[in-house]
């Protein structure tokens, strides 16, 4: 059955114009194409429309016996959120809510109702379980991705015969190389929710003045991530934070193991720890599967990442510009949330009187399960 046979089958009607229209732009934008393939997902004899670009599944459509069913309402698939059919019918839908946190679910499609039935939900989050994550059951972030990981196994994706069904895929013709490229700043077409997301990714990094990466040797890039790691958890996640001391002194700690995990989600790697206990360098002592730093009074961490420019890479990473902004004093430490900051856009936060600006950056990051990044550059005044 072909797409038009499908449509004189199963009457469209109005839903057929929800069609994900952001990730719809963003293929054509860049020169691929929106596929479709036709098939039983779930094995109940009725057929689904899955609609694609080159790189990830955007809709998905079932029948109820008198109309289109768009089975995710509003959805946002192909950026910060995945969907995925699985070699045994179920859907899996993934991503992360920010940049501590993912979460991710298992549906079957209803053979009468054609709606969806949910199986299981999980998340994790930096900061442990979150009483507001109702119906979600909690997992350590190395317990979620390898759950993840398993499933992402089973996809189905490879499978399908996907056909065009239209975009910007004629022949590129050979580029002058003397003529800058365009690319095209997809910030504007951001959702709130979207924006808060990168937002808070890269204000990750700004909120302890994370320098310029990678650093420029060896060294000085490991302590970088060991820093990095230490002070994320200390603010995030402080209850993998320990206090040691010897004679004379007292430090705060962290394990080896939590320095992996945050590095892994962060970046996409690991470090090779010493073998054996050692001054590191700036302070930093390993000891015994602990990194030890000298215990210092309060920092204040309210430096907060505003996107200017989100651009796609002809190798599908991401570059963005953002700039990094203070957080007033009585603000950050109001109590108050603090997601109304977190959510602005550029324009926004230029004018917002409680933000003071500091500095503009660049970074690369690339989307696996989570953001990892790849450069950081600081522009400082």
């Amino acid at each position: 059955m072909g797409l038009e046979q499908f449509k004189e089958t199963y009457d469209f009607g109005e839903d057929c114009d929800s069609i994900n229209a952001l990730m719809v732009w963003y293929s054509y934008t860049y020169g691929g194409s929106v596929e479709y393939t036709i098939v039983d997902v779930d094995g109940n004899g009725i057929s689904e429309l899955v609609l694609a670009d080159t790189r990830n599944i955007i809709d998905i459509y079932t029948w109820d016996g008198n109309s289109i069913v768009k089975l995710f309402e509003n959805c946002h698939f192909g950026d910060r959120s995945r969907l995925h059919v699985l070699t045994d019918g179920r859907l899996l839908s993934e991503g992360s809510s920010g940049a501590s946190s993912a979460s991710c679910k298992i549906y079957s499609v209803d053979a009468v109702t054609g709606k969806l039935s949910l199986l299981e939900a999980y998340y994790c989050d930096g900061n442990g379980p979150d009483s507001y994550m109702t119906g979600y059951t909690y997992l350590t972030e190395s317990e979620y991705y390898d759950l993840l990981d398993s499933w992402l196994k089973e996809s189905a994706f490879d499978t399908f015969e996907w056909i065009s069904i239209g975009g910007n895929n004629k022949q590129v013709p050979e580029e002058d190389p003397d003529k800058p490229s365009e690319s095209v700043n997809l910030v504007s077409a951001l959702s709130e929710d979207e924006r808060y997301g990168y937002n808070l990714f890269l204000s990750n990094f700004s909120e302890q003045g994370f320098g310029n990466y990678p650093a420029t040797d060896t060294q000085k890039e490991t302590i970088q991530l060991i820093r990095f790691a230490f002070t994320y958890n200390n603010i995030n996640a402080y209850d993998r934070i320990v206090v040691m001391h010897d004679d004379t002194n007292y430090y705060y700690a962290i394990e080896t193991g939590y320095v992996d995990s945050t590095l892994q989600y962060f970046f996409g790697k690991t470090l090779q720890h010493p073998a054996e206990n050692q001054i590191i360098a700036d302070g930093i002592i390993y000891y015994d599967g602990y990194y030890l730093f000298p215990a210092s009074d309060g920092e204040y961490y309210g430096y907060l990442s505003i996107i200017n420019g989100l651009y796609l890479n002809e190798d599908n990473t991401y570059s963005v510009s953002f700039s990094v902004y203070a957080i007033s004093v009585d603000a950050y430490y109001s109590g108050e949330s603090l997601y109304a900051y977190y959510a602005m856009n550029a324009e926004q936060a230029s004018q917002c009187t409680e933000l003071s600006y500091c500095y503009s950056g660049e970074a690369v990051f690339d989307v696996q399960s989570s953001y990892h990044l790849l450069s950081y550059t600081r522009n400082d005044k």
